[in-house]
């Protein structure tokens, strides 16, 4: 007759999560965390510093987005570059084969307000 072993996942041993699912998942503090980040292999820390690259970009995004939408912390930004475009009041450069760049000149200084994609930058000029 076979024998099993059940098996006792380690989160069993911290304080349940609380709220909606997962039904399992477990809290840890940063120096648990810090220690199983020491812990990892190289290729293990690589694919973990590409996930939290990520998450930053994808915070980021979502940040500027919020920043730029009616109603947010930058709206009258936007609203000033937007004059500034429909104006015609500033100089373009390509940057690559891919990419625009806008500023606006001021006592022989040039602010960059925008970059983009040259389709971005079509959508202005419509």
């Amino acid at each position: 007759m076979a024998s099993f072993v059940k098996l006792v996942p380690l989160f069993a041993f911290h304080a349940p999560c609380t709220g909606s699912p997962p039904p399992l998942c477990f809290l840890m503090s940063l120096a648990e965390i810090e220690k199983a980040v020491d812990e990892l292999s190289p290729k293990e820390l690589t694919k973990l510093a590409a996930y939290i690259t990520r998450r930053n970009k994808l915070a980021w995004d979502q940040e500027i987005e919020e920043d730029f939408s009616s109603g947010g912390k930058h709206e009258k930004t936007l609203e000033k570059i937007d004059a500034e475009i429909d104006s015609g009041n500033f100089n373009t450069v390509e940057i690559g084969r891919s990419y625009r760049a806008l500023a606006r000149e001021r006592n022989g200084h040039y602010y960059w307000f925008w970059i983009g994609t040259h389709e971005e930058y079509n959508r202005f000029r419509l």
